[in-house]
């Protein structure tokens, strides 16, 4: 049995674990997922994520809620990062932090045992 899309419920797709590693785009987290793929693998600075990120979100077309949930905390942790340390504010995320949010992205974009996301898993 080929996984479905990483996130979605009864979604069609088989690209779960390929898209990470491919431009398969019926996911529909597949750019979201190939560039925190880049971040990880440090092809890409922070800066560059961010920037990136954001283009990318602010271009997106309606998810289905399985997909908003878990795109929207990645999107709460690059809007708290700041990258200059001395510009930092209590609250504001640093390079580890944002780090630590792209790979939770990537663990709760894959599928479970069962090849479904279960949003409830998220923190």
């Amino acid at each position: 049995m080929k996984p479905r899309c990483a996130v979605g419920r009864g979604a069609d797709s088989a690209c779960a674990a390929r898209s990470v590693l491919s431009a398969d785009r019926t996911c529909p987290l597949s750019k979201h997922i190939s560039l925190a793929t880049s971040l990880t693998s440090g092809k890409i600075s922070f800066q560059e994520f961010e920037s990136q990120f954001l283009r990318l979100f602010k271009e997106e077309d309606a998810l289905a809620q399985e997909h908003f949930t878990v795109l929207n905390e990645l999107f709460y942790a690059v809007e708290s990062y700041v990258a200059d340390e001395s510009l930092r504010e209590e609250g504001e995320l640093s390079d580890e932090h944002l780090l630590d949010a792209v790979v939770q992205f990537l663990r709760h974009s894959r599928p479970g045992p069962d090849d479904q996301f279960h949003p409830d898993a998220l923190p």
